[in-house]
């Protein structure tokens, strides 16, 4: 028993190994079948799909469609292996029939049957057509579209060009030139000779005079500057020739600052003050300081006529920081229109080397005429006129 059991577990294992190896038989072939599937088979097909594609995409070069009634002649036209001997004679005995023909028969003459040869070619040269008109539908489509394009281009072309505007430089200005008018306020002969001139001038306004006020209205009226006239002890000279109210350096301190607010408070518009003589006025510490100190209590500049070298206004002016100028030629110390007008051209070398100028003349007829007529012609020169205030030191 004891064999026979070794047998039969030895045959079972026999039959295991075969079944293990029919198994990874089986299992190796699968294998290859799922690597033939996967990897090999698209790579043997991918280029017959491409070319089935790219036919289908492509239009033929020959159109495939026969006309209906062509391809029935060919069906039913007669081949020469269906044609008897009886069918061909029939034919032949027609075509002879249709030859011989009397010309005054009135029998109706049947046409004449075409081969199946012929009938072909009649296919292929309407396929031909076909294809022909086909190709000169596309081409003509194609020179549409390339006349658009064409145009396309040409109107982008064509799109207005944007135009920059020319930048013009202003001319150099040779230097800046500020004239004031002294004493007005004593007639008003000189009112109407202002109006006439055109280029900007400071007014100085001699204070309590009959056409005091009515003298500021009018150059305010023009644009002009109004600046107070201040009356100021001179010198030298004759004391009835003073103005009311001349400051003097015997004054104390609050006459000073009374007399100064009164003499301000009759000069409308007024932005600031210059001296009336007062070369002995402009030289006393004391007198200057206290006129400084009202000067800045206004916020008013002062101007110096500078009529002696030993004023200290220029001094009152940095240590009171008053907005300060100084006048640099009187126009007409003398009244002739020939002397004025060489002053002028001083003025004008003043303003070109030191870049301002200030030059103070009168209310006097002689004074403006030549004003009137030469204003113009420096402004032309290219000097610029300004006021005052646009000239000032500032401390």
């Amino acid at each position: 028993m004891s064999r026979r059991k070794k047998r039969h577990s030895k045959s079972r294992k026999k039959s295991r190994k075969h079944q293990d190896v029919i198994f990874s038989f089986l299992l190796l072939v699968v294998i290859a079948q799922v690597i033939f599937i996967l990897y090999l088979l698209p790579r043997q097909t991918a280029p017959k799909l491409k070319e089935i594609q790219s036919q289908q995409q492509s239009p033929p070069r020959y159109s495939e469609e026969v006309p209906s009634v062509i391809i029935e002649s060919v069906e039913n036209a007669p081949t020469q292996k269906e044609q008897g001997p009886a069918q061909k004679s029939d034919f032949s005995a027609q075509t002879i029939k249709t030859q011989e023909k009397p010309e005054n028969s009135s029998a109706q003459i049947l046409p004449k049957q075409k081969s199946a040869t012929d009938v072909a070619k009649e296919a292929t040269n309407a396929n031909k057509k076909a294809t022909e008109v086909k190709l000169a539908s596309s081409n003509q489509n194609r020179i549409s579209t390339s006349k658009k394009e064409k145009a396309d281009t040409i109107k982008l072309v064509k799109l207005p060009v944007e135009i920059v505007p020319q930048v013009f430089k202003a001319p150099k200005i040779k230097g800046k030139i500020a004239i004031v008018l002294d004493d007005w306020g004593y007639n008003a002969s000189c009112l109407s000779m202002l109006k006439q001139i055109t280029q900007p001038v400071t007014i100085a306004v001699l204070p309590n005079l009959p056409y005091s006020r009515r003298s500021a209205f009018e150059a305010k009226r023009k644009n002009f500057e109004v600046i107070l006239h201040l009356p100021m002890e001179p010198l030298s000279g004759d004391y009835s020739s003073w103005e009311k109210d001349t400051i003097t350096t015997e004054m104390d301190d609050a006459t000073i600052r009374t007399i100064f607010a009164r003499q301000l408070a009759s000069i409308p518009y007024a932005k600031g003050v210059n001296n009336h003589m007062g070369s002995k006025a402009t030289s006393d510490y004391r007198v200057m300081k206290t006129i400084f100190e009202c000067l800045k209590k206004r916020k008013l500049y002062f101007l110096d006529s500078f009529v002696t070298s030993g004023s200290v206004a220029k001094q009152m002016a940095r240590m009171t920081k008053v907005r300060f100028a100084r006048r640099d030629i009187f126009l007409d110390n003398e009244e002739d229109p020939e002397y004025i007008s060489s002053q002028l051209e001083r003025l004008k070398e003043k303003a070109q080397d030191n870049g301002v100028a200030i030059g103070i003349g009168h209310a006097r007829p002689n004074t403006l005429k030549v004003l009137v007529k030469e204003l113009p012609r420096i402004k032309k020169e290219g000097y610029k006129f300004v006021l005052v205030s646009e000239v000032l030191e500032k401390y």
